[in-house]
C-alpha cells in the first residue's frame, strides 16, 4: 500500500512543468516586435513589374525602417538559390521587385498593411545609380523577404523570409 502511494506521488510531481515554479531573474521579455507575410504575392493586372504583399506586423518606434522585396525565377518555380544573400543584385533571379516604404507604423500596435514592390527605386551613385530592380512577376512561387529594422540599433532585425504564391 505505501509503495502505492509513493509511485502515485513521483507520477503525480512528473506530471508537473518545473520550469513553471522556478522564476528567473534573466528570463527574456516577450518579443514586441513582428513581422509575418499573411498572403499571396499579387501581380499588378496593369504592370506586371509591380506587385502587392500583405503582412501583419508589429514594431515599437526604435523600428524605423522596412525592406520588401520578391525574387522569382523566368518559370515562377521555388529555387533556393534566390535565398542567397545578394540574389537580387547578383541576378540570380529573373525578376527583383522590391521597396522600402516610408508608411511603417511602429507604435507597438498590431497592423495589417498591403506594401507595393516594384523595380522603380533609385540606386544611390555610389553603387552605380539607376534603378534596383527588373524583370517582370510571373504566376507560380517567389522568395519575399519583409524586413523591419532599426538604424540606430543593428541587433533590432526581424524579418518573414519564406516562398509565397504570386498570382
Amino acid at each position: 500500500m505505501r509503495m502505492r502511494h509513493i509511485v502515485g506521488a513521483f507520477v503525480a510531481i512528473g506530471a508537473l512543468p518545473f520550469g513553471a515554479f522556478v522564476p528567473s531573474a534573466h528570463a527574456a521579455p516577450p518579443s514586441r516586435n513582428s513581422a509575418t507575410v499573411i498572403s499571396h504575392v499579387t501581380i499588378d493586372k496593369h504592370d506586371p513589374s509591380v506587385g502587392y504583399v500583405r503582412a501583419r506586423y508589429t514594431c515599437q518606434p526604435e523600428i524605423d525602417h522596412l525592406w520588401v522585396s520578391v525574387k522569382q525565377t523566368a518559370d515562377g518555380a521555388a529555387d533556393p538559390a534566390l535565398t542567397q544573400e545578394g540574389s537580387g543584385f547578383g541576378h540570380v533571379s529573373t525578376t527583383w521587385v522590391q521597396s522600402h516604404p516610408a508608411d511603417l507604423q511602429c507604435d507597438g500596435k498590431n497592423h495589417v498593411q498591403v506594401f507595393e514592390v516594384n523595380t522603380t527605386e533609385q540606386q544611390p551613385p555610389e553603387f552605380g545609380g539607376g534603378t534596383v530592380g527588373y524583370g517582370a512577376l510571373v504566376r507560380g512561387q517567389g522568395y519575399v523577404q519583409f524586413c523591419l529594422t532599426s538604424n540606430s540599433n543593428e541587433d533590432l532585425f526581424i524579418a518573414d523570409m519564406t516562398f509565397h504564391k504570386v498570382k
